[in-house]
C-alpha cells in the first residue's frame, strides 16, 4: 500500500520538530486569536492553523514524540528541547 508507506516517511520527517516549541508558538496563535487585535476573517484564519497545530499535536503524542503538559499554567515556563 504506497500511501501508507508514504505517511510513515512523513513522520519520519516529523520526527526532528521541536514540539514543545511549537506547542508554545500554538498557544500564543491561541492567545493571538482571543484578543481583540484581529478582525474576525483573521482569526478565522488562525482558527484553521490552530486546528492544524492540534491534530499534529494529538498525532505527536499517539506517536510517542510529544507529551502534552497536564498543568497548563507550566506550559509557558517549560523549556523547548
Amino acid at each position: 500500500m504506497p500511501e501508507q508507506k508514504s505517511l510513515e516517511n512523513s513522520w519520519k520527517t516529523l520526527e526532528g520538530i521541536d514540539w514543545d516549541l511549537l506547542h508554545k508558538q500554538k498557544l500564543a496563535l491561541v492567545e493571538l486569536a482571543m484578543s481583540d487585535r484581529l478582525m474576525a476573517g483573521e482569526c478565522e484564519h488562525l482558527e484553521g492553523i490552530i486546528n492544524l497545530l492540534d491534530n499534529l499535536g494529538d498525532e505527536a503524542e499517539r506517536k510517542h514524540l510529544f507529551i502534552y503538559p497536564e498543568n497548563p499554567e507550566e506550559e509557558k515556563d517549560r523549556p523547548s528541547r
